[in-house]
């Protein structure tokens, strides 16, 4: 192979490179291959079923408006997409760009109608639920897209593996290096443009989502002269199983509270209640499905901070009180659902329930707890998802600036979009540029970093590094946060990244599905990303969204209405306030005491428009 190092097994080239296999990959794929470009996707497994895309609870929407003109009878027609608009900007406490959130509103009637003719096609179940918003399961949505790529011009598949690095030439991107994971083969992917569809960053140790959410995606971009924002901001899920371990960060008991199906009280670990005491208008707020997550994820954390939780961290959800009545209305429902999507009573997501449905009839109780699962954090990018770096676009959960500090609007009704978007604007991108000349240097560079941990001797092993980072995550990230716990954080962090990242080294040499090997590598995002979230965490002196400062717990409107970006000077994050663009709707001009006051006023001018 002429012109590129020794080291390299495989070349291809391709104009569009697409380095991810869930929904935003698949949605910049097809966009693109509808440009007349040669299309490459690289997933490190196989297209719609690899990521988090799978395990997603797999509602997509639209504004009422525009589903009630596609038939939908039961559409809320008051969901304009100008009101839906406002919801998105507001309930993200006014740090979204808002060019994104009008593609968002803008361009969703169309990706999601698409996505269901998909649906139709491939035998896939979708049902209208409220606003406008239909219900399936991950695995349909993963079928959908496949249904899509097959219908779609001609798209290359490069699955099983995983791309590492991005090169660059010229002042701009010439390809990615990648590994396949079974052969353990270096393949180099010469292209014009590339779009990271990766997905997120979820550091924690307690996970809801795919394990392989390590900011790859992120991580790369940046090193390719991309920016990143908002990596303090991460989404939590208030209801994820702690226990039994079979069932351990699954999402049912979420789900079921939060559609209404199945309602116990919420209880600490000595058996009182959360939300007896509070007032009516907070449990109201916690009732409301835009505000459920923002709401339970404060009361719920005030809780674990104040040592009423249980040893693993969690709460219960307590069914002693249960009656017949409301079990077996619960449990008709819940059947109805479960027949639907997994043609059997007693499975969700494909596994058996029965046990948990068999302790609700005892009255027993779920241990439960806050799960990441989605990160604001990502890529900045602009409305056409291009990055600071030439040639490098990005869309999905990668990206970021849609939902600002926190998100009520759907995430894959996100990827679709922005993911069309990506692909489009890396086709026209494509088209304008020479091929890249290869830079043989920086390529050879990329595989000694590659290859690095397998030719170390008595280096550090990548598994307690691992346990390392999640355990600093635990202690510093979750929903409530102090400077005393982000500081302490910060310097276990950097130390890693100083002292333990270049010494990384795995225990057998041989290539083959070394799934050590892949470990390593994805170390250096998660370190990455993870020192990204603690320093913006403790720079952001105030509470917004889920990021919630026990220190300075009030909303501060006149000097952090700013998105927090890391900009890439000489190879390092340097940290500079941005303010958002503010081109259709005024932020407030008035602080709040904390985030819940500000939600209240925000729920109270809404329904007061409706009224």
């Amino acid at each position: 192979m002429k012109g590129f190092p020794s080291q390299i097994d495989r070349v291809i080239d391709t104009d569009v490179l697409v380095i991810g296999g869930g929904g935003a990959g698949a949605g910049a794929a097809m966009g693109a291959a509808r440009r007349r470009c040669r299309v490459l996707v690289a997933a490190k497994g196989r297209l719609g079923r690899s990521g988090s895309t799978p395990l997603s609870s797999a509602v997509v929407a639209m504004d009422g408006e525009s589903a009630r003109k596609m038939g939908q009878r039961r559409a809320d027609p008051s969901l304009t997409p100008d009101r839906w608009f406002e919801q998105i900007v507001g309930h993200g406490f006014f740090l979204s760009e808002q060019p994104l959130a009008q593609l968002y509103v803008e361009q969703a009637p169309a990706r999601v109608a698409e996505l269901l003719g998909w649906a139709r096609r491939a035998g896939q179940p979708f049902f209208f639920g409220a606003g406008g918003s239909w219900i399936t399961t991950g695995r349909a949505i993963g079928r959908s897209l496949c249904q899509g790529i097959r219908e779609s011009p001609p798209i290359d598949l490069l699955e099983d593996v995983m791309i590492c690095e991005l090169t660059c030439s010229r002042g701009r991107i010439s390809g990615a290096l990648g590994i396949d994971i079974y052969s353990g083969e270096l393949v180099y992917v010469a292209c014009r443009a590339v779009v990271i569809a990766t997905g997120g960053f979820h550091p924690f140790s307690f996970k809801c989502t795919a394990g392989d959410n390590t900011g790859d995606g992120i991580g790369m971009a940046f090193r390719a002269g991309a920016a990143v924002a908002d990596m303090e901001f991460l989404l939590f899920c208030p209801g994820a199983l702690f226990s039994p371990r079979i069932h351990r960060g699954s999402i049912l008991p979420m789900f079921l509270y939060g559609t209404g199906q199945i309602r116990p009280d919420i209880v600490d670990a000595k058996g009182s209640d959360l939300f007896a005491a509070l007032p009516a208008e907070v449990r109201r707020l916690a009732q409301d499905p835009a505000w459920f997550k923002l709401a339970h994820a404060f009361i719920w954390s005030e809780a674990l901070a104040a040592g009423r939780g249980t040893s693993a961290g969690g709460l219960f959800f307590d069914f002693r009180r249960y009656s017949s009545w409301r079990y077996f209305k619960g449990l008709l429902l819940t059947f109805m659902v479960f027949k639907k999507f997994y043609g059997r009573r007693f499975h969700y997501q494909h596994r058996s329930v029965r046990d948990l449905f068999d302790s609700i009839r005892r009255r027993g109780r779920w241990e439960v707890g806050l799960c990441c699962e989605y990160s604001l954090g990502g890529v900045v990018v602009d409305a056409g998802m291009q990055t600071a770096a030439a040639g490098v676009f990005a869309a999905g959960e990668a990206a970021s600036g849609t939902f600002g500090a926190t998100r009520t609007s759907r995430a894959l009704t996100e990827m679709l979009v922005q993911g069309f978007v990506a692909g489009e604007s890396a086709a026209a991108w494509s088209k304008d540029v020479d091929d890249p000349a290869p830079a043989e240097d920086r390529i050879e560079q990329a595989c000694r970093k590659v290859l690095a941990p397998l030719t170390r001797s008595g280096g550090t092993a990548p598994g307690p590094v691992l346990e390392t980072i999640e355990a600093i995550a635990d202690g510093a990230l979750g929903v409530r946060r102090s400077a005393g716990a982000l500081e302490k954080g910060l310097a276990r962090a950097a130390a890693l990244r100083r002292e333990i990242l270049p010494r990384l080294a795995v225990q057998s040499p041989n290539r083959r599905y070394n799934l050590e090997w892949i470990q390593a590598l994805q170390l250096e995002n998660q370190l990455f990303c993870l020192e990204a979230a603690l320093r913006a965490a403790l720079r952001r002196a105030e509470s917004r969204g889920q990021h919630i400062r026990s220190d300075f717990p009030h909303v501060d409107n006149g000097r952090w209405l700013r998105r927090l970006h890391f900009e890439n000077r000489g190879g390092k994050p340097a940290l500079r306030p941005r303010q958002p663009s503010f081109c259709c709707l005024s932020p407030p001009q008035r602080d709040f005491p904390g985030v819940l006051d500000y939600a209240l006023d925000r729920r109270r001018q809404e329904t007061g428009r409706l009224n």
